[in-house]
């Protein structure tokens, strides 16, 4: 075991990381000391970082990496991995260092703007969201963690994180090396023989370009489909069957599954690729089109777009159009676009698309299908898919039964555009675009909340409420609207500021920004006025200005081991101490990172539909004489006693509450119990109370969809003769009772 003198160096470097902004545990080795989910939403404040690592058997710090504390850390476990990557990647390198016991930690700090996910290669484990590292000066199997070079801590941008996606792609190809089935090497001894497979020019699809290719076909579809298409795109332009197997097999085999899929075995998944990638195989390349196929879904640039013009209307038709379709450069009436998308889009919005100004004019639109090509079609000049408030018509000799013989009436033919012509008049790039059905081109909202909801599906991240308003041109009420309709799970974040006398001119005085507000020590908001900042100040309160950060966005279920734990900010931020001189040095190798503070959400999840499941027995009242197996929960529930003493809790009934509500909630009602005694001692009259209500509290807000556990207290034993005499009492009692009725 190591010395005493570790832990006071490791508590001072834990508060040090702390105040960097980073979110921290206790350690045992390697293993987290406490159940650390909970703080992938929250930061542990100081008084449980005090708490933790005053245990005489913690012997490490843990930092939680990803979006909670703006870190990603690569883990190589290999020299050789660690040398690959600085013979690519030398820029890279050059960050913060950290030698473990098999290798280095690589610190860099992920800006709110950019997303990376966590991922495991052989060698090397990319440490994002989800995750945590082994930090200095923890000591594993006698290995200290110690930082090694000078270099500061380096901020990733979207050109590095393409750099370090290719290096996973390069070096996971020159790892693993699966094997290449023997048809697959028949198949590239004739192609290569017969010359079949060799083009004139170089592959347009690079690598790194095919397997993304592939990673974002298995995200919209099935694996094998996903494999299917890659694997064409790659033999029509020249690779060989083994270096698509060498590129495709190792990433297919680890993709994980859509939805609830059976579960297959690693032998199975190789088998499965080989045997897919025989069939593409199989047949002869086909003739390369360097031009790729028209899209049916709009580029998302051109839905922003719209969307910002207010031009929804124009969204839903061309959408509903193409899915029903109508392809770019095919042309149809006004009556054939009314009788596709009855029932989907309302008659207002395809007129109203008709009559925008979306396209210059053309002077030779196609000719509508079904009509017979004549000399005798003559063509106005101005005639687009979507036109001016000129009705822009194809007139056509009369002989021709493009009119209503009836009324007279020309027929309106438009034809469709492509997205490169919608981009050109727009003003806009292509960048891709997300695929929406026929239900969500129903009403103008479910359009807006469907492209809101496959950007988050497909990327998410951190964003700021006004970018998401504007790029659905909706108001930042609406937006949140859409958010608990789809739902959206968020996770707001604030950066909180103490306000005194000497900053009081921080506080705007007329302005009221809706982003940033006033928080007492109560937890009581108030709008950000320095009149009622000053106010508060004369009262004696504590006040904090709260500015919103950008927020953390996701679609779907949250996993359950990552629900949040819903407590109230406003905490007061801890003194800062002066550091020893290790913490000091920590704290200067790493730069400042803003400490963002998390304020929870309500859960988003749907009510469970049957009833949930009664809670486990506790602890009986022999196992309750007994210390707690756990060291913390035995050392909280010795806190709790002392605290409410001398008329409060015994120490069973400490160690039961904690037993029944947990560490996390015990903890909390202990902390929130000792700031109020602080504050007050005389104001609470029964502490044992109050901490029981407040602790129930806390558990309550951590399992919303449960029924609420009720704390029954131990009662005492009384010993045989009390308990007789007790009797003896009560029976004098009832004889006396009866003879004063008798007379």
């Amino acid at each position: 075991m190591p010395d005493a003198g570790i832990f006071n160096q490791l508590l001072t470097t834990a508060q040090a990381y702390h105040d960097l902004g980073y979110a921290v545990i206790p350690l045992k080795g390697k293993v987290a000391a406490v159940p650390w989910a909970a703080f992938q939403r929250r930061k542990p404040d100081p008084d449980l970082l005090r708490h933790w690592f005053s245990q005489p058997d913690i012997t490490g710090i843990g930092i939680l990496t990803g979006w909670i504390s703006g870190l990603v850390v690569l883990d190589f476990d290999t020299q050789a991995a660690y040398d690959a990557f600085r013979a690519q990647c030398g820029d890279l390198a050059c960050t913060r260092t950290v030698r473990t016991r098999r290798g280095w930690h690589l610190y860099y700090h992920l800006p709110p703007t950019l997303n990376l996910a966590s991922q495991s290669l052989p060698g090397l484990d990319i440490q994002s969201h989800g995750k945590y590292v082994v930090a200095p000066p923890s000591i594993v199997d006698g290995h200290v963690y110690t930082q090694e070079g000078r270099y500061s801590l380096k901020t990733l941008t979207q050109a590095d994180l393409a750099v370090l996606a290719a290096f996973t792609v390069d070096y996971t190809c020159r790892i693993t090396k699966p094997q290449i089935p023997p048809v697959l090497r028949e198949i590239e001894a004739l192609q290569e023989s017969a010359n079949t497979s060799t083009h004139l020019f170089t592959p347009v699809l690079t690598p790194s370009e095919l397997v993304d290719m592939y990673r974002r076909l298995a995200q919209q579809g099935g694996r094998n489909q996903a494999l299917f298409s890659a694997a064409l795109q790659a033999r029509d332009q020249g690779y060989l069957p083994g270096k698509v197997a060498q590129l495709l097999t190792g990433i297919h085999v680890r993709q994980p599954a859509p939805g609830s899929h059976r579960w297959e075995s690693e032998r199975s998944r190789e088998r499965e690729a080989a045997a897919t990638l025989a069939s593409v195989y199989s047949r002869p390349p086909r003739k390369w089109k360097p031009i790729r196929s028209e899209a049916p879904q709009l580029p998302n640039s051109v839905r922003e777009a719209l969307f910002a013009r207010k031009q929804t209307f124009a969204v839903r038709t061309i959408e509903a159009l193409r899915l029903k379709g109508i392809r770019p450069g095919q042309s149809f009436t006004r009556q054939e676009a009314l009788d596709l998308l009855k029932g989907i889009v309302g008659q207002w919005s395809i007129l109203a698309t008709f009559a925008a100004d979306l396209l210059p004019p053309s002077a030779h639109p196609p000719a509508p299908a079904g009509l017979p090509s004549s000399d005798g079609c003559t063509q106005q000049k101005k005639c687009a898919f979507v036109g001016t408030k000129k009705p822009h018509l194809i007139s056509y000799d009369p002989s021709l039964t493009l009119h209503d013989p009836r009324r007279g009436r020309k027929t309106h033919v438009f034809v469709m555009p492509s997205n490169a012509e919608l981009c050109a008049v727009l003003g806009v790039t292509d960048s891709g675009g997300d695929a929406l059905t026929l239900d969500d081109l129903k009403t103008a909202p479910d359009t807006r909340k469907a492209a809101h909801r496959e950007l988050i599906r497909r990327r998410p991240g951190t964003y700021t409420r006004k970018w998401l308003a504007d790029r659905l041109g909706v108001c930042l009420v609406t937006l949140d609207t859409y958010n608990r309709d789809i739902p959206i799970n968020v996770i707001h974040s604030f950066a909180r500021e103490k306000i005194g006398w000497h900053n009081l001119n921080m506080v705007q005085e007329d302005k009221i920004d809706p982003s940033v507000f006033l928080m007492d020590d109560a937890g009581r908001k108030y709008p950000a006025l320095r009149v009622i900042a000053a106010r508060l100040l004369k009262g004696k309160r504590t006040v904090y200005l709260l500015r919103q950060r950008p927020s953390f966005y996701s679609y779907g279920e949250i996993p359950q081991t990552q629900h949040p734990v819903y407590d109230e900010i406003g905490q007061p931020p801890p003194l800062i101490e002066p550091l020893p001189t290790s913490a000091l040095q920590a704290s200067q190798a790493v730069e400042r990172i803003p400490v963002q503070q998390s304020l929870p959400m309500p859960e988003l999840r749907p009510m469970p539909a049957t009833k949930p499941p009664k809670p486990a027995p506790g602890l009986s009242r022999r196992e309750l004489t007994r210390p707690l197996k756990n060291s913390l929960d035995e050392r909280l529930a010795q806190d709790i006693h002392d605290l409410t003493r001398p008329s409060g809790l015994s120490i069973m009934n400490a160690r039961k509450l904690v037993d029944t509500y947990g560490y996390t909630a015990a903890g909390k009602g202990l902390a929130n119990l000792r700031a109020r005694v602080e504050r007050g001692p005389d104001a609470v009259k029964s502490r044992a109370g109050l901490l029981i209500t407040i602790t129930r509290g806390f558990w309550k807000q951590a399992h919303q969809h449960e029924r609420t556990v009720q704390f029954v207290p131990v009662k005492p034993r009384m010993s045989k003769r009390a308990r007789q005499g007790r009797e003896q009492v009560n029976r004098e009692g009832e004889m006396q009772s009866n003879h004063n009725e008798t007379e």
